[in-house]
């Protein structure tokens, strides 16, 4: 293991395995273009899946969105129509 001085006392870091070459791409849906997560092996034998972190929007901006769609029925405020009087 290789140590680090910090001024007060060593600091020892693990030794980390080497990934292998090879990595696995894995597709959740036939339509996505990118591997939503991969799959890599290592050295000494285990094996990490990763998940691709994808940028959502704020909470806000959902909610404002499933509000508009719920008054997309049409537009409610049409004038009255006029009748004939008697």
């Amino acid at each position: 293991m290789d140590e680090i001085w910090t001024g007060r006392r060593r600091l020892e870091i693990p030794e980390r395995p080497d990934m292998l070459p090879k990595m696995v791409p894995i597709y959740d849906h036939d339509s996505s273009e990118h591997p939503d997560s991969i799959r890599v092996s290592f050295e000494d034998g285990t094996t990490a899946i990763y998940d691709i972190r994808r940028e959502q929007p704020h909470p806000a901006t959902v909610k404002s969105i499933e509000i508009i769609r719920k008054w997309n029925n049409g537009y409610n405020n049409q004038p009255m129509r006029r009748r004939r009087k008697p």
